[in-house]
């Protein structure tokens, strides 16, 4: 968890969420894939993530998908987080 506070008031935590999506090959065989999700949470669920949450800890969110670009040696570089909007513990510290 990555812990920032904007103007002393605002606190927000940004961190990895690992999804895992398994897929069956032509031989009936299981193949999972990792993907990794930048979320943003504000607020009073920055707070719950940084007092319950640790590394590993399960969780589900609900949030919305934020597109955003800057420039970087003059490519634009998109990227995307979830601003997260609902926080559910599935376990904790």
């Amino acid at each position: 968890l990555n812990t920032n506070n904007f103007n002393d008031e605002v606190k927000t935590v940004s961190f990895n969420l690992a999804t895992t999506v398994s897929k069956l090959d032509k031989q009936g065989k299981s193949n999972p894939s990792e993907t990794s999700h930048l979320c943003i949470a504000f607020g009073k669920h920055a707070n719950t993530m940084e007092k319950l949450t640790s590394k590993g800890s399960k969780i589900a969110v609900q949030g919305v998908l934020i597109s955003t670009s800057s420039a970087f040696n003059k490519d634009e570089c998109p990227t995307a987080y979830v601003q997260v909007e609902e926080l559910l513990l599935l376990n904790s510290k």
